[in-house]
């Protein structure tokens, strides 16, 4: 699979799992382990560690449940999943 079919299918499987739980009333006492059950381990296979990886999962379920209701933008980031990633160009815009 290549890195985007990766991304496609962790985003399915995120929302596929928060949908089902939610459904079946179950989302608020299970949505922490959805993580560890997409991404059983040991051996990592997108990111540096198995952890990175939960944690890009856990942060993904969060946005599925509406994300940060605090946040004014349109757009929210997972700091977790760009904490590594060069930085190449800024742009401010009003």
């Amino acid at each position: 699979m290549y890195a985007d079919e990766n991304v496609i299918r962790i985003k399915h499987d995120v929302l596929y799992e928060v949908a089902k739980l939610a459904f079946a009333g179950e989302l608020d006492s299970k949505r922490d382990h959805i993580a560890l059950e997409l991404i059983p381990g040991p051996t990592p296979k997108f990111r540096c560690c198995i952890y990175k990886e939960r944690a890009v999962v856990s942060s993904r379920v969060k946005m599925a449940m509406g994300g940060n209701k605090s946040n004014p933008s349109v757009v929210e980031v997972l700091s977790v999943a760009c904490d590594e990633c060069p930085v190449t160009e800024m742009t401010v815009s009003a």
